[in-house]
């Protein structure tokens, strides 16, 4: 046996004989015929008892290279049966790997989305901690300013009052210098 017959497969090997099987009986049917035609020429009584035997073993011969062609069908079905379960089995197989892949990359999305929003919803809570407290700063100015600017005008107001009230007293003190005093109404 060649080291090509060893490793072949199971089916090969059993291919090959199948083949090996019909060359062999394709030769003795060609070898039979030789004979036949050989007797038929001769004429004897004995060239008719060979050609009645070779007529059965070519009969024979046709039968078993039959059902040699019939068992490499078959095995031929067997293995394309097999091939079509392996096929769906893979088939099947990847479908389940596309479900499981799918759900985990839904998942993932699912968790970074999640991770988005949370982050986003920091980011707010540190913008607005820090307009409140930008807020709270400018609150505490504008009240300094509007005590200020209230003091001013306090003052500014005093100031012209106090003015007013120093105008009205000299006018009064000329009124009364010159002897004539105001009317009140």
């Amino acid at each position: 046996m060649s080291n090509d017959t060893q490793t072949l497969s199971p089916y090969d090997r059993r291919v090959q004989l199948v083949l090996a099987t019909i060359n062999e009986n394709e030769k003795k049917l060609g070898d039979k015929a030789e004979k036949i035609l050989g007797a038929v020429y001769h004429g004897s009584e004995e060239a008719q008892e060979n050609f009645a035997s070779l007529q059965k073993q070519v009969s024979d011969s046709a039968t078993s290279t039959v059902v040699g062609f019939k068992d490499a069908q078959a095995l031929a079905y067997q293995v394309e049966g097999r091939a079509l379960l392996e096929a769906a089995k893979n088939f099947n197989a990847l479908g389940v790997q596309a479900d499981k892949l799918w759900y985990q990359t839904n998942l993932q999305a699912q968790t970074n989305a999640s991770a988005a929003v949370l982050l986003a919803t920091q980011n707010q809570a540190a913008i607005l901690a820090a307009q409140a407290e930008c807020c709270c700063e400018l609150k505490e100015k504008i009240t300094a300013e509007a005590v200020e600017t209230r003091a001013l005008i306090n003052t500014i107001e005093s100031n012209r009052i106090r003015d007013e009230l120093a105008a009205c007293k000299a006018q009064n003190a000329a009124y009364f210098a010159r002897g004539n005093p105001p009317v009140t109404p």
